[in-house]
């Protein structure tokens, strides 16, 4: 009976809706945030127990997902590669024997021969060059196929993903109310969130944008080719997991003092920010185009904040410092989740900042990184 209820309950509050891309979306989230507040009046314990063992396996699949999005993306990247090379082999052969003219051209080269014995060497090479073009036009047909399939597999995928992701959004913002959930990564309240939006929203209309105006149009956001390391140097000193108690949505970037730079990925916007939370201590999220799909970025464990909501950045904006020491409540700080200098990095698809969990994914896939201690990365 209780978990009809609590379905019931939680999804009362939620209906199916695609990723905070307008000013309208972000009114939606707010007014979520804002009534979920009114849900932990109806739930025992038994009831987060079951929503937390729930949301880790769908934060499991969720991962198992992208991992395999990722191996189908660098697949089809190689595929197409494969493609054009093909292609530009098959030019070059058709050029080189002017095929153009039409098949005459064969035909002038094998009788023009001054002897019986050449025009049977010419009759072979001719045979030899059309055989090596019809194998090139099959290996193109084959690899095009393959590539068909590649695309049908990820957009499968996609559509998967989507549906899981959709599930955890329901469950979200119940776990911000558990302090003992996820303690690996950085989170927030759900009153932080509630005045962060509210902020966001805020400068946005400040801004001129119009309520049903996709915010990338809005901001007149640059396309990135890609995204580069938030340090001008780093090692890894923690790797992005998913585990069935806990998790890290994001990885840790080490080996530098507190009080050292910290960099803009690319060109973007400040979307919002939150000083001191007790999980992750001061965070910035900001929003980039990366080859026209949209992005988040989270800098956590900040020592401080440099940058303000709204405010456009790239790749030499310096945002923040790295801390994680002296912020540690071991240290006497308010950051329960950090115990040294380091920068927790995470990588968000789409514009996402109260609900960003679930969209996460390992920023291995956008950049290389050494192994976890194990050699230092470069700007």
């Amino acid at each position: 009976m209780r978990k009809i209820f609590l379905f019931i309950l939680i999804s009362s509050l939620f209906m199916v809706r695609v990723s905070a891309k307008n000013i309208n979306d972000l009114y939606y989230e707010l007014n979520t945030l804002e009534e979920q507040k009114e849900l932990y009046t109806y739930l025992s314990s038994d009831d987060m127990e079951e929503i937390m063992k729930t949301s880790f396996d769908i934060e499991i699949i969720v991962d198992t997902l992208n991992e395999e999005i990722n191996n189908l993306n660098n697949d089809i990247l190689l595929k197409e590669e494969s493609i054009k090379s093909i292609e530009k082999e098959i030019d070059n052969l058709l050029i080189f024997n002017q095929i153009s003219t039409g098949e005459n051209t064969y035909l002038e080269y094998i009788f023009d021969s001054d002897s019986y014995s050449e025009l049977i060497y010419r009759y072979m090479i001719v045979e030899r060059i059309t055989e090596y073009n019809n194998n090139l036009i099959s290996n193109l047909n084959k690899e095009i196929k393959e590539l068909d399939i590649k695309k049908e597999e990820l957009s499968d995928k996609r559509d998967k993903i989507d549906k899981e992701r959709e599930k955890f959004r329901e469950l979200e913002m119940v776990l911000k109310g558990v302090t003992s959930y996820n303690l690996e990564s950085i989170s927030t309240s759900l009153d932080m969130d509630i005045l962060t939006l509210k902020k966001e929203i805020a400068k946005y209309e400040k801004m001129g944008c119009d309520r049903y105006t996709d915010l990338s149009l809005c901001l007149n956001m640059e396309n990135n080719d890609s995204l580069t390391y938030p340090l001008m140097k780093g090692c890894v000193t923690k790797d992005y997991f998913v585990g069935v108690i806990n998790t890290h949505k994001g990885i840790d970037l080490g080996c530098n003092k507190e009080g050292n730079d910290v960099y803009a990925s690319g060109t973007g916007i400040v979307a919002s920010i939150v000083k001191e939370a007790s999980c992750g201590g001061n965070i910035i999220w900001i929003y980039y185009l990366v080859n026209e799909k949209e992005y988040t970025s989270i800098y956590g464990h900040l020592l401080d904040i440099k940058v303000k909501i709204g405010d456009i950045v790239n790749v030499n904006t310096v945002i923040g410092t790295v801390g994680g020491e002296s912020t540690s409540v071991l240290n006497g700080g308010y950051d329960k989740c950090t115990n040294g200098a380091h920068l927790h990095y995470a990588l968000v698809e789409g514009y996402h900042t109260s609900d960003y969990n679930i969209y996460t994914f390992n920023p291995r896939y956008m950049n290389n990184y050494p192994n976890v201690l194990n050699g230092y990365f470069y700007r």
